[in-house]
């Protein structure tokens, strides 16, 4: 993880100097902003709508796996109610049974939860993929030459609030979200 961050720390460093080098020999004025990320994803509909499908497969799932260990424990309750008039070859059968219903379950629990991760990573990257795609074109379309994103994990200490675009960005994704909706 620390290597991660040197090297971000690097690539970061390294485009500030080419920024620097480029401004200083061009001669121009570069037009920089930023996006609050968290801020953003907060208010973007796509992202509340992707949320609440996650929650909404997540409930499903979270049924299904309350079915089977309720499954599970009334197989354990009506075993241990007539385990007493049970031969041992039947008791045996029995515990078999439950124990193959128990891991039945802890393995849907597992790939449930691999499955949900892998559903949540899916959609926010789509989500991710429409924002990105549409602060490309409003940066070319603003005549921007960086668009710079902060969030608590960057590397931005400090930008004044004027290059600030996040409510922008916001409100052209939801207009854009909410006529492709229709």
């Amino acid at each position: 993880m620390k290597k991660i961050t040197l090297i971000k720390d690097l690539v970061l460093i390294v485009a500030v100097l080419v920024l620097l080098v480029y401004i200083f020999f061009c001669g121009r004025e570069i037009k920089i902003a930023y996006v609050d990320s968290a801020k953003l994803l907060e208010n973007y509909k796509g992202m509340s709508i992707a949320r609440e499908a996650y929650r909404n497969k997540s409930a499903i799932w979270e049924a299904n796996i309350d079915s089977l260990l309720q499954e599970v424990k009334s197989e354990i309750q009506t075993y241990e109610k007539a385990s007493l008039s049970m031969t041992e070859k039947q008791k045996v059968a029995a515990r078999q049974q439950i124990s193959a219903k128990q891991e039945r379950l802890n393995n849907y629990q597992k790939t449930l939860r691999e499955t949900a991760q892998k559903e949540d990573v899916r959609m926010t990257q789509e989500v991710l993929q429409q924002v990105n795609l549409y602060i490309s074109r409003y940066g070319k379309a603003h005549g921007y030459d960086f668009i710079l994103t902060a969030s608590q994990a960057s590397n931005i200490a400090y930008v004044r609030e004027s290059r600030d675009i996040t409510d922008d960005i916001v409100t052209g994704l939801n207009q854009e979200y909410t006529g492709s909706a229709k």
